[in-house]
């Protein structure tokens, strides 16, 4: 049976080379699961589901701008990292958003293409990992941290990965310990079960309802040298940003019309989407762009700090005055975000009702 890691700590979102007081300061690295245990902020969940809110982000605006009281923010923070090169609203998870609301993206690219789109009120603000600072300086050199893919709210993986999961048992004997990081839909699920049974160490990943949880995954990649995936994702550029050698290697998982479209497509995807979803995610696209991060080993995991940092767009990042602005945080800004509000829910009061009929065989 493998150890769970569970946070411990509390949370900090201005890391800097020093260690927090409470970390491990009087060791080099951290060597055991207790440890590492140490090293990671304690969960602190919260209610929320805007896009702005997941993963604690708000949380962490609000201690960078200083607000002793949090207000609302009328703007919504695209979170994760596209890496398609032709992005669009539908790909950014923006298709059904009124064009009235401010919308920060990471890149010039993503502001044109909304733009374009109709979007009235855009910033350039980088990913939100971006405004996470390094928490601690104990990096393992022997231990391995792993990424399988992982379920969404309205995409569940139900396939324990026996494949990967085979392959990263073969190679444990390279490390002290392989950890698998489980994301919180996972937890306890089929892929944490075959973690376990193969003598594989497993930790809780990202959730977006908890408010340290973007400071967690940056101590996490802080205490790791090398991670690898056999899938493409955020993980991917997180773990470049932190200084991280990084390898997809293994059996690759590629995911698959079918896992969009479970539950009679709750999200209504259009098919048009899914392909597209699935197309930047085809071996033959990834390794012409991102080739070199294509290994047969995890020891061969590369480092590209320069990448990430330009891919997660660290030059954009606002300052507090800029983001204020940005959320409505100022005076004028809560009472023009609370009007507008207060406008577009009239105005849906008013829409006559339209039956949604559902096809049983999508």
């Amino acid at each position: 049976m493998s150890e769970q890691i569970n946070s411990k700590l509390p949370d900090s979102t201005t890391g800097s080379d020093d260690l927090p007081k409470n970390n491990l300061s009087s060791i080099m690295t951290w060597q055991t699961s207790e440890e590492l245990n140490k090293l990671l902020p304690t969960p602190n969940p919260f209610s929320g589901n805007r896009s702005i809110e997941r993963y604690g982000f708000l949380h962490v605006l609000n201690n960078i701008c200083d607000l002793r009281i949090s207000r609302r923010a009328f703007a919504e923070w695209v979170h994760g990292w596209i890496w398609d090169e032709h992005p669009s609203a539908d790909i950014l998870h923006l298709g059904g958003l009124p064009r009235d609301v401010t919308v920060i993206v990471r890149s010039i690219a993503e502001q044109k293409a909304l733009i374009n789109e109709g979007f009235q009120r855009t910033f350039v603000g980088g990913l939100p990992f971006s405004y996470i600072e390094k928490q601690h300086g104990l990096r393992s050199r022997h231990n391995l941290l792993a990424f399988p893919p992982h379920s969404a709210e309205l995409e569940k993986i139900t396939t324990s990965q026996s494949e990967y999961m085979d392959y990263l048992e073969s190679i444990k004997n390279n490390y002290e310990s392989i950890y698998v990081s489980i994301f919180y839909l996972d937890w306890n699920g089929p892929i944490h079960r075959a973690a376990e049974d193969r003598g594989l160490k497993v930790i809780q990943g990202a959730r977006p309802d908890d408010a340290a949880s973007l400071t967690r995954m940056r101590s996490i990649f802080d205490a790791f040298e090398q991670v690898t995936s056999n899938t493409m994702g955020s993980h991917f550029l997180y773990a470049l940003y932190s200084g991280c050698r990084f390898s997809i290697c293994g059996p690759q998982y590629i995911y698959k019309p079918e896992d969009f479209l479970k539950n009679r497509n709750p999200d209504r995807r259009l098919r048009e989407k899914i392909d597209k979803i699935i197309s930047v995610q085809q071996p033959q696209y990834l390794k012409a762009r991102f080739g070199k991060f294509f290994t047969s080993s995890p020891l061969e995991g590369q480092a590209d700090v320069g990448f990430a940092k330009d891919e997660i767009g660290e030059r954009h990042r606002l300052t507090p005055e800029q983001i204020i602005d940005a959320l409505g945080w100022s005076l004028r800004g809560q009472l023009a975000g609370y009007a507008a509000s207060a406008i577009r829910r009239a105005q849906r009061l008013k829409r006559p009702k339209v039956e949604v009929k559902v096809d049983p065989n999508v």
